[in-house]
């Protein structure tokens, strides 16, 4: 028998969020320049089990962030993916 293990984050705070459009920035001097994004977090990636996840209930992702919110910021680092002058 075939077992599918499902590992779900143990909090939005350690997930890399990515952009999925391409955005044109523009600099003072009217210069553009396509980019794309990515956000990553200080906090080190968890994961849980599937038996863990459905025993915290269905909202825990949203309840585990309300907790972490109240006791401090979350913090990511920002980094662009710059496209080049032929892309």
């Amino acid at each position: 028998m075939f077992v599918l293990m499902n590992e779900s984050p143990a909090s939005f705070a350690g997930c890399t969020f990515n952009g999925i459009h391409a955005f044109r920035l523009t600099d003072p001097s009217g210069s553009r320049r396509y980019v794309r994004y990515r956000w990553f977090p200080e906090t080190e990636p968890a994961t849980l089990s599937d038996q863990e996840t459905r025993a915290l209930g269905r909202n825990y992702l949203h309840e585990e962030l309300e907790d972490r919110l109240a006791t401090g910021p979350i913090r990511y680092e920002l980094r662009f993916q710059l496209a080049g002058d032929e892309d």
